[in-house]
């Protein structure tokens, strides 16, 4: 039976942990990218899955169900009593398509990128970074904790030669000006015809690169840290986001989601600030929109909590981020006894 065991490692940042096993197959990288944050207290690190998982080889399996029947195969059925927020499992990338497994939906996208609807892998070891308690802990396989520790302690980043990254050619958008101003019109016009209520209009700016992508996150991070941030490396496809916002949180079958409409830019003078953010809290606009994404996720959540257990215990609370203000809600529930985080992920992806 697979034990899994639990060691104390010397403080430091996840980053730097990461740049010390990012040599070993598939490492990932969830950053806090914010630590000061209340969202930002943990960066999970990991490498070298039990197993990874690319939808693009599934054939006509559901690709959560799979992952489901690989989790309870792969995983240990006991885990160590803790308040970590990871002690193995799935770490990957969700793509929005994937939602077409779980809703019939037009298909008009072209796929052109070829990035699978989900990749990541099955991970039964982490280092886990408290930044509140200044900590950190190696959780691992009994069997494979002292040759881990040992890697960790070896690695030093003097060690580990990178090289340096940089644009190419500069990012260019897949829409003109002018097709984006038509598209936007008709978005409009769409919206007075009662259509819909709103639109996510979006336009893909691509670039050529050259170097090394991980050198690209940290000045990523550096320029607009985030509580939830990742670098994700799955050889061919690497994942490199910074995003202030978890999209579902599930603790001891407590639910919670963060919505997050309303964004205004922050300004260096401490009055126009508090004046952006009073004017971004009051904006009619801005709360319409989050409130329509709560109702939406109240919804989703609904699909798979406990029936009345659905709340909104906070409505239009401002957090303020280095470089923006956001409007945030918070949607809680619990979950049914008979569902898992799949069935929770099924019921509501993709959010809205």
């Amino acid at each position: 039976m697979l034990s899994i065991k639990i060691t104390t490692l010397p403080f430091k940042a996840g980053s730097e942990y990461f740049q010390q096993v990012r040599h070993l197959p598939y490492p990932v990288l969830l950053d806090s990218g914010q630590p000061k944050s209340p969202s930002g207290r943990y960066d999970i690190v990991a490498a070298d899955p039990i197993q990874l998982i690319n939808s693009q080889q599934l054939a006509d399996r559901s690709t959560l169900d799979y992952l489901q029947q690989q989790l309870n195969k792969l995983c240990p059925e006991s885990l160590p009593e803790t308040e970590l927020p990871f002690t193995g499992g799935f770490i990957g990338s969700l793509s929005y398509d994937l939602g077409r497994e779980l809703e019939k939906l037009p298909e008009q996208a072209q796929d052109d990128t070829h990035f699978p609807d989900l990749i990541g892998g099955i991970y039964l070891w982490a280092i886990v970074v408290d930044h509140q308690q200044q900590t950190a802990y190696l959780i691992a396989p009994e069997q494979q904790l002292d040759e881990l520790e040992q890697l960790v302690q070896e690695t030093s980043e003097a060690e580990i030669q990178t090289n340096g990254f940089k644009l190419s050619k500069p990012f260019t958008p897949n829409l003109s000006r002018e097709e984006y101003c038509q598209r936007f019109e008709q978005i409009i016009d769409y919206i007075r015809a009662g259509d819909c209520y709103q639109i996510n209009f979006t336009q893909r700016f691509s670039a050529e690169i050259t170097g090394d992508s991980w050198q690209a996150y940290l000045q990523m991070r550096q320029a607009t840290p985030a509580p939830f941030s990742a670098y994700l490396d799955f050889g061919d496809y690497k994942v490199l986001s910074v995003s202030p916002e978890r999209f579902l949180k599930l603790d001891q079958g407590q639910v919670e989601t963060k919505p997050i409409k309303g964004t205004a830019p922050r300004h260096s003078d401490p009055e126009q600030d508090n004046a952006i953010a009073e004017e971004l809290q009051a904006s009619i606009k801005n709360r319409s929109e989050n409130l329509m994404i709560v109702d939406l996720l109240r919804n989703d959540l609904s699909r798979a909590c406990q029936p009345g257990s659905v709340k909104v215990p906070h409505l239009f609370a401002l957090e303020s981020y280095a470089n923006v203000h956001h409007l945030v809600s918070t949607v809680t529930g619990q979950l049914n006894s008979d569902k898992s985080a799949i069935d929770l992920l099924k019921a509501s992806f993709p959010g809205g």
